[in-house]
């Protein structure tokens, strides 16, 4: 199980690392965004339960130590995910529908992901093994 949470980690981490490369270097790269999308749905509904998880398991008082994050940093993950994960689905649903998104969402969201992604990829890497 401990190697379980290190794997999904570093995809979230190397995710990341790919929204941002695929935003940031220029070209006509619009096709990757397909197979990016999926990819990011994962990485938002991964992130959602990792939080709940973390909030949880420290209400409950299981874990001190291994807990990975404060319950008030998990609830500021978790709300903020939930509302990232609305305007990503929103605006991807709409974009299959009707063949375009809002442009400025997917720049909300192109910034936002990562930070997530980075943020559940770093505590679930160093969670506490015992």
């Amino acid at each position: 199980m401990d190697n379980i949470g290190r794997i999904v980690g570093a995809l979230l981490i190397l995710a990341a690392i790919a929204i941002v490369a695929q935003t940031v270097i220029p070209g006509g790269r619009h096709d990757l965004w397909t197979y990016f999308n999926p990819l990011m749905a994962v990485s938002i509904v991964l992130v959602v339960a990792f939080s709940a998880w973390s909030m949880t398991a420290q209400a409950s008082g299981d874990g001190g130590a291994s807990v990975p994050a404060g319950r008030g940093e998990a609830r500021i993950v978790f709300y903020l995910g939930l509302f990232i994960a609305y305007l990503f689905f929103l605006n991807w649903f709409k974009e299959l529908d009707e063949g375009e998104g809002y442009g400025w969402v997917w720049i909300v969201l192109n910034g936002a992901i990562p930070v997530l992604n980075v943020w559940a990829g770093t505590r679930l890497w160093t969670l506490d093994r015992e």
